[in-house]
């Protein structure tokens, strides 16, 4: 799909989807099905040669798991025990998989607690407060038991981390925006559509291979021909 690698960015419809234009035809893009598809590309492309983005602060593992188990899409209920001992049952085995996770992913866990994610596109910052639920699915959606279906499923789970999953409404308005010379030196504390047009977007050109899928299964849409708005405008 020529549009990705020759696009050129017009802006934000709503939270899921942006606007793009390959010569004289604008696209409606789902950029949260496509991020999450170019973040799994990206994973698999860079596996065992991932930079790290070191968190702030450590995020104990079992703190963590017992934030997402108040989460309903956690299907946690009281039978299945209690969300302390869950998250214990998670550090454990999360610590004894921590040197194979930094040494591919780079995920890297000390001390029951997760320190550092991997940087999948530079600058790029994943929403973390996905990372509750993250942190979770790492022992329930990781096929720990063979090696090729390990690999496949760890790097789909990091692809849900990271994918954009809500455009800020606020950002929307351009004026609370920070300037691109600002955004540069400190890339957390821009807006998310200044992350997708001037972050997310430029990878997406340089390296994005879309399922052939994407076409016909309404990720990205054709809205508009210029030919034809001109067409229009000459019998007005």
């Amino acid at each position: 799909m020529i549009l990705f690698r020759q696009h050129v960015y017009v802006g934000v419809i709503d939270a899921l989807h942006v606007l793009l234009q390959h010569q004289t035809k604008l696209y409606v893009v789902h950029i949260g099905v496509v991020s999450e598809e170019f973040f799994y590309q990206q994973t698999l492309h860079r596996w065992g040669n991932l930079a790290l983005i070191s968190l702030s602060s450590p995020a104990p593992i079992v703190d963590l798991c017992v934030l997402a188990l108040r989460d309903p899409r956690a299907g946690w209920k009281p039978a299945d025990g209690a969300p302390v001992d869950i998250g214990k049952a998670v550090a454990r085995l999360l610590s004894e998989k921590a040197e194979m996770l930094e040494e591919y992913v780079s995920l890297v866990i000390r001390d029951d607690a997760i320190v550092a994610l991997p940087q999948l596109v530079d600058g790029y910052v994943p929403p973390l407060n996905a990372l509750p639920l993250f942190t979770l699915r790492l022992v329930s959606h990781v096929r720990w038991d063979a090696e090729e279906p390990c690999f496949e499923s760890l790097a789909r789970l990091l692809a849900s981390l990271y994918r954009v999953d809500e455009i800020g409404v606020l950002d929307q308005d351009e004026s609370s925006q920070a300037p691109a010379q600002d955004c540069a030196v400190n890339e957390t504390g821009c807006s998310s559509t200044w992350t997708i047009q001037h972050l997310l977007l430029p990878s997406i050109r340089r390296a994005y291979e879309p399922p052939i899928e994407q076409a016909s299964n309404h990720t990205v849409v054709q809205v508009a021909s210029t030919e034809q708005l001109y067409k229009i405008f000459e019998r007005c």
